[in-house]
């Protein structure tokens, strides 16, 4: 096999759209934390991480609307629930990893809801954001 072969085989199907991309995750963050932030001080903490999934799935929703026209829409209709379960599996994970940094940094405990709904969410968000047009082209 020549090496010709070998950078086609492995080159990319899909590339990013940087700029949308990071914009759009820029706005999540930002959405996401102050929403949570603002439900946090007006003495509805337990609201705070909803907030964040509730962003999570208006974008994962967006995503699936703008969906490159690979998969079915029962898929794409299936996915939005999908990726709520999803996110209940990686929070897991993401509150393990999120209190041993917080404990090591000597962070602010109160934040770790927030931190882990946030940690969570990222790898649902670039999932449905690489399935997108608007984010991603073939």
């Amino acid at each position: 096999m020549s090496f010709e072969a070998l950078v086609r085989a492995f080159k990319p199907k899909t590339m990013w759209l940087q700029a949308r991309l990071w914009l759009c995750l820029i706005l999540f963050w930002q959405v996401s934390v102050i929403g949570a932030g603002v439900l946090a001080r007006s003495e509805m903490e337990s609201l705070e991480g909803g907030w964040v999934i509730l962003c999570m799935l208006a974008l994962v929703i967006l995503c699936m609307a703008t969906e490159r026209g690979r998969w079915s829409t029962w898929l794409r209709v299936g996915f939005v629930p999908l990726a709520w379960v999803a996110h209940a599996i990686l929070s897991i994970p993401a509150g393990v990893i999120v209190a041993g940094v917080l404990i090591f940094i000597g962070g602010r405990i109160d934040l770790m809801d927030r931190a882990t709904t946030l940690a969570a969410a990222v790898p649902i968000v670039l999932f449905a954001m690489r399935q997108s047009r608007l984010f991603a082209v073939m």
